[in-house]
Parts: structure tokens; C-alpha cells; sequence
């Protein structure tokens, strides 16, 4: 199903080139809106505030007859022209594996969900990371600095996936759907627990 032609319009105002991130929190935040609606017990904040730094967006889940949400996506805003142009990516890879097991390990949560996603955007093209509770694995791999070698620690087809594109769109609705569902076999739980 296609993206509506508000949010399409919100992504093709922007200026691929620019070097300003802040341009991408509104569609980004508007997407996330739309595919996780407050109705169903979603939120989505921004700047969200970890012991040492931010994380761009989180959406979460609000637990009902519970005062607390599960974490269920996180979103790492940057520029194409971040990757491009600044040579920014070695930072955002780790950038955004360190902010996923911050929040995955932080004493504030405990892991509610058996996948936690995050995603690291430049512009409109994503790149997804998971992290799995049962075996406590993260996708992607960390690439390691070789200090002997010129190395990339981030390689550009990690962000091979455009979400205005049919294959990208597609990936962000397979993440949704799988979030939605392990939120839905949550429930029951939350309920019992609530009685």
C-alpha cells in the first residue's frame, strides 16, 4: 500500500543535498504517525533522552491498564549529504548500534518485546538494525577501524533501501507489521498482568 500523498509531498519538499537533519524530523515523524496510530496505543517522541546522548525518534507502545510503554522502534535521522559529502557514515553505523543496546541494556527498560528495530536514515534511504532478546544478537555487524587498512565501517549499500521506493517502502511495512504483531501477542499478557 502506498504512502499517502501528504507524507510523499513531505519527503519531495525536502532537498536531497541539504545538510540540515532537522528537514527530515517532520516526515519522518508524520510517517511514523501514520503507520503507528496514537489510537492503537502508540507514540512517537523526539530528541528521546538516553544516560549519554539522544535518539532522534522512538516510537513506543503504551501498555494497556499500565503506566509504561515498551520501546518498540528507534529512528537515527541524517542527511544523504551526511554519508556523501561530510563522510559521516563510520559515525552513524556505530552511532546507531550504540544507541540500540543503550536503550536495549539501560536499567530503565527491560526488554518487553522479543525484537527491538531501529533505523538509520539517510534522507529517505534506511538501513535496519534488530536486535533479538532471546539471543541477545544485533543486526548489523559492528565493522571494526582496521588501523592498517583504509576500511569502510559503514559501506553505502546498507543504505540501499529508498522507503519512496517500492522495495523500501515495502521493508518499512514488513518492520511495521512485525511490530504490530508482537504488540498484539503482547497484549494478552498485559491484560492478565492488569487483572
Amino acid at each position: 500500500m502506498p504512502w499517502p500523498g501528504k507524507i510523499i509531498e513531505q519527503f519531495e519538499f525536502i532537498n536531497k543535498f541539504t545538510s540540515n537533519e532537522h528537514k527530515y524530523y517532520r516526515p519522518w515523524t508524520s510517517l511514523l504517525f501514520e503507520v503507528f496510530p496514537v489510537s492503537n496505543g502508540y507514540c512517537c517522541g523526539s530528541q528521546y533522552q538516553l544516560r549519554s546522548g539522544f535518539i532522534d525518534l522512538v516510537v513506543q507502545y503504551a501498555i494497556p491498564g499500565q503506566k509504561w510503554r515498551v520501546p518498540v522502534l528507534f529512528v537515527e535521522v541524517k542527511t544523504f549529504n551526511a554519508y556523501v559529502l561530510q563522510g559521516l557514515h563510520p559515525c552513524q553505523s556505530r552511532q546507531s548500534n550504540v544507541q540500540l543496546v543503550f536503550l536495549v541494556s539501560s536499567g530503565k527498560y527491560s526488554m518487553s518485546l522479543p525484537t527491538l528495530y531501529g533505523i538509520s536514515t539517510l534522507g529517505t534511504q534506511i538501513c535496519v538494525y534488530k536486535y533479538t532478546d532471546h539471543n541477545r544478537t544485533l543486526t548489523l555487524k559492528h565493522i571494526m577501524h582496521n588501523p592498517k587498512f583504509v576500511n569502510d565501517t559503514a559501506p553505502m549499500d546498507r543504505w540501499s533501501l529508498d522507503i519512496m521506493e517500492l522495495e523500501g517502502e515495502a521493508r518499512m511495512q514488513e518492520i511495521v507489521a512485525h511490530i504490530q504483531a508482537m504488540v498484539a501477542g503482547y497484549m494478552p499478557q498485559a491484560n492478565a498482568s492488569s487483572v
